[in-house]
């Protein structure tokens, strides 16, 4: 009489297959992790790219760019940022329209645009709003626009045309010269949101003269500094959130190790190295300051 063998697994053989499939997981999620990475990344570029492209609309139908911030309304000018101003070259002729009663950004100021929100983002994630006690909600960008390059309306409204620049303005080359790059969309340095003064976030429609950490623009202030270069060089993940955070909210943000994403006036999109030196990241931010230094990756 002969003996039938068991054709199931033995516990051996079991445990075997369970390690072999664990090995393989522990090797394929590191792809998977760098494919999802690679993925926000081109989305982010993508956004920044359509981003500029709109500015450059704004220019062929204005014979200007939009200033980077607007803090005093005047003639055809809305208060607040450049990502107000350019709402009807993404589509969102609407929410402008909302601007009309008041002439400046308060009508929309808590709406959330789902574009303006960075993939790449580590302060929000994919969010595009926060609750600030007792304000309310804000709608959050994780962009910034470069201050050196589109201006600032300040002032009075005496001072709207001097501040206003075209392609003729910039002297070192639109494609040489950093139009947007990567923000942190909530900058807060403190653990709560009981002192203001600690918490700051990037508002996409907000103009203000004080507040300015709030503006979604970077190589703007201290204004006056023997060493622009270095107060105006982007940080790479800077921490947010507690008492010990070391975000600064006037400068721009690499959300990874590796850089910051960026667009220029061309509309071309690049990787600035987070080692790149610092006379070469302001000599890309300033639109006509004679030092034509290749800061892309």
């Amino acid at each position: 009489m002969s003996s039938r063998r068991n054709k199931g697994f033995t516990l051996v053989e079991l445990l075997v297959v369970i390690a072999i499939i664990g090995i393989l997981i522990g090797m394929l999620l590191p792809a998977v992790q760098q494919v999802r990475e690679a993925a926000r990344r081109t989305d982010s570029m993508n956004r920044l790219r359509q981003i500029t492209l709109a500015t450059h609309s704004y220019e062929s139908s204005h014979m200007e760019f939009p200033p980077s911030v607007v803090t005093v309304g005047g003639q055809s000018k809305i208060r607040g940022s450049i990502f107000l101003q350019i709402l009807p070259y993404i589509e969102q002729q609407n929410l402008l329209n909302q601007t009309i009663d008041t002439g400046d950004y308060y009508g929309v100021y808590r709406e959330k645009v789902s574009f303006y929100a960075n993939p790449c983002d580590v302060s929000l994630g994919a969010g595009g709003t926060i609750e600030h006690t007792p304000w309310g909600e804000y709608g959050l960008i994780g962009y910034g626009a470069n201050y050196q390059a589109l201006g600032h309306i300040r002032g009075t409204t005496s001072d709207v045309d001097k501040m206003l620049r075209g392609f003729g303005n910039l002297t070192d080359g639109s494609s040489n010269t950093v139009f947007f790059a990567e923000r942190y969309m909530s900058m807060r340095n403190a653990a709560a949101d009981s002192n203001n003064d600690n918490w700051y976030y990037n508002i996409w429609a907000y103009g203000e003269e004080y507040w300015y950490e709030w503006n979604p623009v970077f190589g703007a202030y201290p204004e006056d500094t023997e060493n622009p270069e270095i107060a105006h060089r982007f940080q790479v993940l800077p921490t947010e959130g507690n008492a010990d955070a070391t975000v600064d909210p006037l400068k721009a943000h690499a959300p990874r190790s590796s850089g910051i994403l960026t667009a220029y006036g061309d509309g071309s999109t690049h990787m600035i190295q987070a080692g790149v030196a610092d006379e070469i990241w302001w000599a890309a931010l300033t639109p006509a300051g004679g030092e034509v230094l290749d800061a892309r990756q």
